[in-house]
């Protein structure tokens, strides 16, 4: 199975020595639990996720799904299988069929409708809970992501609460929330430190200033969480003049620069070191940061600058946590990483961490780090080896095609798996541009001698012509196809031989020819691929169907049920149960053919299937 990519669920706050209690954001905090929908919109270093982080401990708070947005959820297919895990955390049997109907939908930014109302149905509608989405900035320029937002808004079950933590404003119509009274909205001056406040947090720190000093804090940080904080860890370095650093934070025209600066001075250089060369990671936990910066005592050093305040815990599951830099503490060491240290250097850091999250199963977060210093071919290594099992089969081809989209063109021109892969992401949406790319794929394939590509992307092919009935372009593939599988010569490209003249037979309707090739395919060693075993026991179950072999017929199709690519998608399913209810309707099994039918007629309604809402509507005219 798939590992998930790191999501946030009761995220654990800051130590309570880090923390004040805050009366009047804690009281605001709570009314998040009479409100819909909840924004909170400031700029980076106000402190927006962790005070709605600390607000999960408070007594009686509801479970609470945490999703740490990145740049990748901008596609509507990874937002959503994020999402699913996310709500997962709190429901554990949540998940089976949203999961499905994304391994079903052709075309989620097209047809996000079917596979976001499948999730909303799947939650409990009795229970009460909160989901976060932080940092909204990162994806909110899609239009399609932010109509998906919106109907979550609208139609997530009554119990939910919505909270959105952004930078920016929402580009979102929440004009219905606003004017019944269920959102609340908190703006930046809100997160503010009150100038009591302020006294209140460096006196926790165990600073013992005068007034005049807090005043003067107060007023140069603006009640800014992020720089009284930082300046909080730096007054309490020893050998710190109070009045020095006052005097330099005045003649600052950056203070967060000042007092980055300052604190890394004040590290070790081995803190210092440790600090620069993680920086550049998606979050800090030991074993990764072991392998990337070929260390063994990360453990030792996150903590220490947890208990210095420079790092939060960002999640903690099954009892191991996960760190993370403020986003602009990140920024300023990454920045000055880039000054100290070579760009060969910060490339090994990069693909030491693109290692790690491929081991672990992050492939979008691999690809980040790849990405991040252009290397192409490391992209495509990724996308080579994980195009099927990461994205394809987990439902989110949009993803995949986004990502090869990003690659150089000469990157993906002459590669024959890549022009595959591409596709395949539009192989049910757009039938001109998937022929175009498998062709190509096809071509390239058998100039380079990828024999196996050269056969998926025929067999993919047939597919096409067969929906379109283009019976002579099917006849031209096949027997391309043949001549192909000779020079592979082995079980699976026997196999998909086999595979293809089975088809032909049962389209001409060949039908004793095909009772031969199926029962062959049976009794020979043969290798197919997840796809291609589905369709030789539909089509063996269709062709003993036609020949009135009805027991033979209903367990070929049985045995296509129970392959994990069917039991997981509602498409496939669909198809097989159109021959099942055929099949019980000849047998006189009624009460199961008009089970299926009923099955049929839902999933041709969700997925607007018109040919599956005509095959429920025929058996059951039959059937009554």
């Amino acid at each position: 199975m798939t590992s998930i990519p790191l999501i946030q669920t009761q995220l654990v706050p800051p130590r309570a020595k880090n923390c004040i209690q805050r009366t009047r954001l804690r009281n605001l905090g709570l009314t998040v639990l009479s409100h819909r929908v909840t924004t909170v919109i400031a700029p980076a270093g106000y402190g927006k996720s962790v005070w709605i982080s600390s607000l999960l401990k408070e007594p009686g708070w509801p479970p609470t799904a945490w999703l740490s947005l990145d740049h990748y959820n901008s596609d509507p297919s990874a937002l959503l299988y994020h999402l699913v895990h996310a709500l997962k955390r709190i429901f554990p049997e949540f998940g089976s069929g949203s999961l499905r109907t994304l391994n079903s939908v052709e075309d989620v930014g097209r047809d996000w409708f079917i596979a976001v109302s499948t999730l909303i149905e799947e939650i409990p509608s009795n229970v009460e809970f909160v989901l976060v989405l932080d940092d909204l900035h990162l994806i909110d320029e899609n239009p399609t992501v932010c109509t998906i937002l919106e109907y979550l808004v609208r139609w997530l079950p009554s119990g939910s609460h919505l909270v959105f933590i952004s930078r920016n404003n929402l580009p979102l119509n929440l004009y219905r929330e606003q004017l019944s009274g269920e959102l609340l909205e908190i703006p930046s001056n809100q997160l503010l430190f009150s100038p009591e406040e302020t006294g209140q947090l460096l006196t926790l720190l165990g600073l013992d200033l005068k007034n005049t000093d807090l005043d003067t804090i107060h007023t140069l940080t603006e009640g800014w969480a992020v720089g009284l904080r930082l300046l909080g860890i730096h007054l309490k370095q020893a050998n710190v003049n109070l009045s020095t650093t006052l005097s330099a934070l005045k003649q600052s025209a950056d203070l967060y620069t000042y007092l980055s600066n300052e604190l890394l001075d004040d590290l070790t250089d081995e803190l210092q070191n440790f600090l620069l060369d993680s920086s550049h990671l998606p979050y800090l936990e030991p074993d990764l940061c072991n392998a990337v910066l070929q260390c063994s005592d990360s453990d030792i050093k996150i903590r220490q600058l947890h208990s210095l305040g420079i790092l939060s815990i960002m999640s903690q599951t099954d009892g191991a946590s996960a760190w993370r830099l403020h986003h602009l503490m990140a920024e300023f060491p990454a920045e000055k990483m880039l000054h100290f240290r070579s760009a060969d250097y910060l490339w090994g850091i990069r693909h030491r961490a693109a290692a790690f999250l491929e081991s672990t199963g992050d492939i979008d977060r691999a690809l980040e780090q790849v990405a991040a210093c252009d290397d192409w071919p490391a992209a495509v290594g990724l996308i080579r080896t994980h195009g099927d099992k990461y994205f394809l089969q987990n439902g989110y081809p949009d993803a995949l095609y986004s990502w090869i989209s990003r690659l150089p063109s000469n990157e993906i021109a002459l590669d024959p798996l890549l022009l595959y892969f591409k596709g395949s992401c539009v192989l049910h949406v757009d039938v001109k541009q998937a022929l175009t790319l498998l062709s190509t794929s096809a071509d390239q394939a058998g100039k380079q001698e990828d024999i196996r590509t050269e056969i998926r992307a025929l067999m993919s092919m047939l597919t096409l012509y067969t929906m379109t009935n283009d019976l002579q372009k099917l006849q031209e593939t096949a027997s391309r196809l043949a001549v192909a599988a000779v020079k592979l010569n082995n079980p699976w490209s026997n196999g998909a031989t086999l595979l293809v003249a089975l088809g032909r037979a049962f389209i001409e309707d060949e039908l004793k020819q095909g009772l031969r090739l199926s029962r062959l395919a049976s009794e020979v060693q043969m290798e197919l691929e997840p796809e291609w075993r589905m369709q030789y026991l539909l089509w063996s179950g269709m062709i003993h169907y036609r020949l009135g072999d009805l027991l033979q017929a209903e367990e070929y199709v049985q045995k296509a049920l129970n392959l994990p690519m069917v039991r997981e998608s509602d498409r496939w399913t669909g198809t097989a149960f159109e021959i099942l209810s055929g099949i019980y309707c000849e047998m006189g099994e009624h009460q199961k053919a008009e089970e299926l039918s009923q099955e049929l007629l839902r999933l041709g309604q969700k997925y607007n299937s018109a040919h599956q809402i005509a095959y429920g509507h025929r058996r059951l005219a039959r059937i009554r």
